[in-house]
C-alpha cells in the first residue's frame, strides 16, 4: 500500500522534500510538486479518491515516471479543487469544507 511521498516502480525515489512542498491549513491542502520539462497538466492523470490524492507521471527527457500520493482529510471539495503547472511546477490546490 502506497503512503506519503513519491513512488517510483514500486519504490520511494528518496527525493526528499526538495522536489515536492505539501502545506495543509485549515482551508486548503497546497502540493507542489518540480516535473522538470512539462508542458501540461494534461501529461498527469490527477486521481482524487476519499482517502487520498494520486499524481501519475509517464516521465519525459528530463523527469522519470513517478506516482505520488497524499493522503486526503474527510473534509475536502473535489468540486473547488484544481491543478495548474508553470515553469515545471505542477501545483494542486484542495480546498477543505
Amino acid at each position: 500500500m502506497l503512503t506519503r511521498g513519491i513512488y517510483q516502480l514500486q519504490k520511494t525515489l528518496g527525493l526528499g522534500e526538495k522536489y515536492y512542498r505539501e502545506e495543509e491549513t485549515d482551508k486548503q491542502i497546497v502540493i507542489t510538486l518540480a516535473v522538470p520539462g512539462a508542458q501540461s497538466t494534461e501529461v498527469f492523470k490527477i486521481l482524487m479518491s476519499k482517502e487520498h490524492l494520486k499524481v501519475v507521471f509517464e516521465g519525459n527527457h528530463f523527469c522519470d515516471p513517478f506516482i505520488y500520493v497524499y493522503p486526503l482529510p474527510s473534509n475536502i471539495n473535489k468540486i473547488e479543487s484544481l491543478a495548474t503547472l508553470e515553469d515545471g511546477l505542477l501545483t494542486v490546490l484542495i480546498t477543505k469544507n
